[in-house]
């Protein structure tokens, strides 16, 4: 249905966000430790 695939775009989005946001965290945090490290 119209309404399903909707709702089903707007659960990929905010997986595709979070996923974003834990992308960006982790990299700053591998940046971090190559920094300690090295």
């Amino acid at each position: 249905t119209p309404q399903g695939m909707s709702e089903k775009s707007k659960l990929t989005l905010h997986f595709l966000q979070r996923k974003t946001e834990e992308y960006e965290r982790l990299k700053i945090e591998i940046e971090q430790l190559k920094r300690q490290i090295g």
